[in-house]
C-alpha cells in the first residue's frame, strides 16, 4: 500500500504530501482555508500516513463521546480500519474518513457501539456503505461516480464527520471534500455525489452547506412513497399548467391549442395555429407510427366528425418518448413534495424538515421546467410536394436555448415552413403549375387565400396580411407581375382594374388579380396610346391631297413637359417615391416618349462641413455616378 511504503521511507511520505499541499492551494475554494498553510503541510507530514483531518474529528469530536476513550477509543478504531485496509489491499495515498471501510461488520461495530443508544446500524445498510447501500447503487448507475467510488467515500466522510453531537449540526462541504478528495481527483466530482444523495437518501439532512445523518428518517422517504403512488390524471394536469404558462410569441407562432383531447377541440379556421401535444402522445425518433403521428394524422383529416379544411394551417409539437418518461418521474416529484409541503402540520415536521422541503419542492420545480424544455423537441410540419402526391411530414428536432417555443419559431422561419412576407414573382412560381392559374385570365383573391390555408402543396402563410401585401407589391410596380381588380361588371369587363400605381385593395368575394397582359389589353382599349407620327414622305409616293379644310386649325400638340419640385429631406423616400409613381411611370409608358429624369440635390451649411464629411458624400457621389459635384467655399 502506498501509504505503508510511504511509513518507512521518507521520501514516499514527503512526495505524498507534497501532493496534497499542491491540490489544496490550486484548489483553495474547495477546501476549508487553513489547509493550503504550511502549518496544515507540517500536520500532514506528523500524522502520514494518517490524513489530519481523521485524527481530528477523532479528538475533537468522538472524544465527546461519554463512551469513547480519548487515547484508547482511537487507537481501538484505528486498528480495526487499517487491518482491513491492509486486508483489501487498499492503494489511498493517506487514511482519510471516507476510507473507512463501513461495509465490514467489524468495523462499523467498532464505530457505532460509541453512538449507542441511537442504533445507527440500519442508516448504515441503507444509506453509507455495502453492496446494498443507496450511495452504491448511485456509484454503479453514474460511471464518473462510481470510477472513484465517490458517493460511499462522500457517505463515509458525513458520518465520520457529523455522528457525534457538535454544536454546530453536520459537516460542511469544505470538511467533506478535505476527507475524501485526493491528488488527481476534482473536487466537483464528490459535490455531484453529494447532491445525488441528499435528494436520494433517506437518512441524509442537509441545511445550506451542512450535512449529517440522523437515525430519524427524512422527509425524503415520505416524498419518495408519495412521488410513487401519485395519480396519473395529477400529473398530466401538472404537465398542462407547465405548458400553458410557457411565455407564447403570437406575432411569431399565431394561436396555440395545448394538450387537445380529441380533434374536435382544435378550430378548423384560415389562422396559423401550432398544437403542442400532451405527454400521452410522444413521438420516437424514425417510427412513423408513434403516438404522436397517429394523433396528428386524426388531427389532420378531422375535426371531430366533420372533414378538416384548412389543413395548411396547423404544425405540430410533440414530446419526445424516452424524455417524457424522465418529466414524468420529475412530476410526481414535484407534486409529493408539494403535498408534503401542504400536510407540514399534520407531518409534525420540524424547522429543519420545513426549511429540506421547501429546497427541495424549489429545486424539483426548477428541474421540471428544465426538462419541459428537453422534453419537447419534436416539431411536426405537414408537407405535401405536388398535389398528386400523399400528405407527409416532415419531423425535426428543436435546438432549445430558452424555451422549446422560441426554438419552433426560428426553425419554422428559417426552413421557410411558415412565411411571413412572400414575394411576387415566388407567389407566381407557386401558381405557374396549377390548372386554377395555368389556363385562367384572373383568379379570385378570396378563393386563392383559401387555397393556400386548404392545401399542403401551397405556402403556408402567416395570416391573410402576407397575401395583401404580396398582391400589393406585385401590381403596384413599373413592371407589374399582375393587375388588381375590384370585380367584373356587366359587360364582362374588369372594374376598378389597376396596375402600375398605388390603390386600396378590398379583400372580399369580388377581388381579383389580373394576368398583366389581360389587364393590359383592356387598359389600352379603354384608353389607347395614340399612334405613331409619320414626319417624312418616302420619296416616289403619290399622294393625293385632301381637299382643303375651312375648319379652324387645331391646337398644337404638347411635346415637351417639364417640372420641378422641392422635396423635404425628411420625406425624399416617400415624396420621391410618389412622384415616380404619379410622373415619371405614367410618361415612361407611352410609346416613343423619351424621359429623362435629373436629380439636383443642393445643400447649405452655415458653419461649413466637417472633413468626414466631405469625405463621405464625395465618394458615395463618384459611386453613384453623379455626372457632377463637388463642395464650394
Amino acid at each position: 500500500m502506498h501509504w505503508q511504503a510511504g511509513y518507512f521511507f521518507l521520501p514516499a511520505r514527503d512526495a505524498v504530501v507534497n501532493a496534497f499541499h499542491r491540490m489544496y492551494g490550486d484548489s483553495r475554494s474547495d477546501f476549508p482555508p487553513d489547509v493550503p498553510e504550511g502549518d496544515y503541510r507540517r500536520k500532514m507530514r506528523a500524522a502520514y500516513p494518517i490524513h489530519p483531518e481523521f485524527f481530528e474529528r477523532l479528538y475533537e469530536d468522538w472524544s465527546t463521546l461519554e463512551r469513547f476513550q480519548r487515547t484508547r477509543g482511537v487507537l481501538r478504531m484505528m486498528a480495526s480500519v487499517i487491518h482491513q485496509l491492509w486486508i483489501d489491499g487498499d492503494q489511498s495515498l493517506m487514511i482519510m474518513p471516507g476510507s473507512v471501510p463501513m461495509w465490514n461488520k467489524t468495523v462499523e461495530s467498532e464505530i457505532t457501539k460509541y453512538l449507542l443508544p441511537r442504533n445507527y446500524s440500519p442508516v448504515v445498510a441503507a444509506d453509507i456503505d455495502g453492496t446494498g447501500s443507496k450511495p452504491y447503487q448511485i456509484d454503479q448507475d453514474v460511471k464518473q461516480l462510481g470510477k472513484y467510488s465517490a458517493s460511499r467515500r462522500v457517505a463515509r466522510a458525513v458520518f465520520i464527520g457529523s455522528s457525534p453531537a457538535k454544536q454546530i449540526r453536520g459537516i460542511d462541504e469544505g470538511r467533506i471534500n478535505l476527507a475524501t478528495v485526493e491528488p488527481g481527483e476534482r473536487a466537483g466530482v464528490f459535490g455531484d455525489a453529494l447532491r445525488r444523495m441528499s435528494n436520494q437518501l433517506t437518512y441524509l439532512y442537509n441545511d445550506g452547506r451542512h450535512y449529517w445523518y440522523d437515525t430519524r428518517a427524512t422527509v425524503n422517504r415520505i416524498a419518495e412513497d408519495r412521488a410513487g403512488s401519485m395519480d396519473d390524471y395529477r400529473v398530466l394536469e401538472e404537465a398542462g399548467k407547465r405548458l400553458r404558462a410557457q411565455s407564447w410569441d403570437k406575432g411569431a407562432l399565431g394561436s396555440a391549442h395545448v394538450m387537445p383531447e380529441s380533434s374536435a377541440e382544435i378550430p378548423d379556421e384560415q389562422s396559423v395555429r401550432v398544437v403542442v401535444l400532451g405527454p400521452e402522445h410522444a413521438h420516437r425518433n424514425n417510427r412513423d407510427d408513434s403516438e404522436a403521428m397517429r394523433t396528428i394524422d386524426a388531427i389532420m383529416n378531422s375535426r371531430g366528425n366533420s372533414p378538416r379544411h384548412h389543413r395548411n394551417m396547423l404544425v405540430f409539437i410533440a414530446p419526445d418518448d424516452a424524455r417524457n418518461a424522465e418529466w414524468s418521474a420529475s412530476i410526481r416529484k414535484y407534486l409529493a413534495w408539494q403535498s408534503i409541503q401542504a400536510d407540514r402540520e399534520a407531518l409534525n415536521l420540524d424547522v429543519q424538515q420545513s426549511n429540506q422541503v421547501e429546497e427541495a419542492l424549489r429545486r424539483e420545480s426548477e428541474t421540471v421546467e428544465k426538462q419541459l424544455q428537453e422534453t419537447y423537441c419534436w416539431l411536426v410540419v405537414p408537407q405535401q410536394p405536388k398535389p398528386s402526391d400523399d400528405l407527409g411530414f416532415a419531423i425535426e428536432r428543436i435546438r432549445v436555448s430558452a424555451s422549446f417555443l422560441d426554438g419552433a419559431a426560428r426553425k419554422l422561419k428559417s426552413n421557410e415552413w411558415l412565411i411571413y412576407g412572400l414575394s411576387p414573382e415566388n407567389l407566381l412560381m407557386e401558381l405557374e403549375p396549377l390548372e386554377i392559374w395555368k389556363d385562367a385570365p384572373h383568379l379570385s383573391v378570396k378563393k386563392l387565400w383559401e387555397w393556400l390555408t386548404n392545401y399542403c402543396y401551397l405556402p403556408r402563410l402567416f395570416d391573410q396580411s402576407v397575401l395583401e401585401a404580396t398582391i400589393k407589391d406585385g401590381a403596384n410596380r413599373m413592371f407589374p407581375a399582375f393587375a388588381y381588380a375590384t370585380g367584373m361588371d356587366a359587360d364582362g369587363k374588369y372594374a376598378g382594374l389597376t396596375m402600375g400605381r398605388p390603390f386600396t385593395l378590398y379583400f372580399d368575394d369580388n377581388a381579383l388579380i389580373v394576368k398583366p397582359e389581360i389587364a393590359r389589353a383592356q387598359i389600352d382599349e379603354v384608353d389607347p396610346p395614340p399612334p405613331p407620327i409619320i414626319t417624312d414622305r418616302p420619296t416616289g409616293d403619290k399622294t393625293i391631297d385632301p381637299p382643303p379644310d375651312d375648319r379652324p386649325p387645331k391646337p398644337k400638340p404638347k411635346k415637351r413637359y417639364y417640372g420641378s419640385v422641392q422635396v423635404d429631406p425628411q420625406r425624399a423616400m416617400r415624396d420621391l417615391s410618389q412622384i415616380a409613381d404619379e410622373i415619371i411611370v405614367r410618361l415612361a409608358a407611352i410609346p416613343g416618349a423619351d424621359v429623362r429624369v435629373t436629380v439636383e440635390i443642393e445643400s447649405v451649411q452655415g458653419d461649413g462641413f466637417d472633413d468626414a464629411t466631405v469625405r463621405a458624400i464625395s465618394e458615395n457621389s463618384r459611386t453613384l455616378n453623379f455626372d457632377s459635384h463637388d463642395f464650394e467655399e
